[in-house]
C-alpha cells in the first residue's frame, strides 16, 4: 500500500484543510495518516470522505457545515468527529434515506494490516466507497453505517468473510469469519 499523504505534525492544527475555508474538503481515496491531534477539515465548511484508508486525530468542520462519511476505513482517535463548536455530527449516506451513520467496528478474522479490500456488500444494499481501502492494525475496518443489523460480506486477500453486524450508538466489535 502506497501512502499518499502523511502529516508529520504532532500538535493541534490542520492536517488537511488548514484554517478557515468556505469550500469542501473531499477525500476520494489514498492512505492518510496523521500524528498527534492533527485534523482533517479544520474549520472548513464541509468534509466528505468517499473512500481511502484514514487514521487521524480528528475530523471537524464549521458550525454550519456537514461531515459526510460515505466510504473508506476511517479510524478517528477518541471518536473526535464534530462541527467546530463541538456539536457531534457524523454524516449521511444519501442512498440510505439520509440516515445518520455511526462507527461500526469490524475485525476480519486472521487478516493483518494493509490488506486491500476487494469488495464489500451489505444485506441492505448500502453503497459504501472502497477506493484505496485497506485493513488497519489487526485486520480492523472502521465503517460508518446507519443503525441496525445487516449481513456484511467482505472480500480481502482473495478470501471471502461474512457475518451479521449490528451498528449501534455505543461501540462494539464484530468479527467476520471466512466462508
Amino acid at each position: 500500500m502506497a501512502e499518499k499523504y502523511i502529516q508529520n505534525g504532532g500538535g493541534y492544527g490542520g492536517a488537511i484543510g488548514g484554517r478557515d475555508g468556505n469550500g469542501k474538503v473531499t477525500i476520494n481515496g489514498g492512505y492518510i495518516k496523521t500524528t498527534g491531534y492533527s485534523i482533517i477539515g479544520y474549520r472548513w465548511k464541509d468534509v466528505e470522505i468517499n473512500g481511502g484508508t484514514i487514521d487521524t486525530g480528528r475530523i471537524s468542520c464549521k458550525t454550519e457545515g456537514n461531515i459526510k462519511l460515505l466510504g473508506g476505513n476511517i479510524f478517528v482517535k477518541n471518536n473526535a468527529i464534530s462541527t467546530y463548536n463541538g456539536n457531534a455530527i457524523v454524516g449521511y449516506i444519501p442512498t440510505y434515506k439520509n440516515a445518520n451513520v455511526y462507527k461500526t467496528q469490524i475485525k476480519i478474522q486472521d487478516i493483518g494490516e494493509n490488506k486491500k479490500i476487494e469488495s464489500i456488500t451489505t444485506s441492505d444494499n448500502i453503497e459504501y466507497g472502497i477506493n484505496d481501502m485497506y485493513t488497519l492494525e489487526d485486520g480492523m475496518l472502521y465503517m460508518y453505517l446507519p443503525l441496525g443489523k445487516r449481513e456484511i460480506t467482505v472480500k480481502v486477500d482473495g478470501k471471502t468473510y461474512k457475518g451479521e453486524v449490528e451498528t449501534k450508538e455505543e461501540e462494539n466489535v464484530t468479527v467476520l469469519n471466512q466462508i
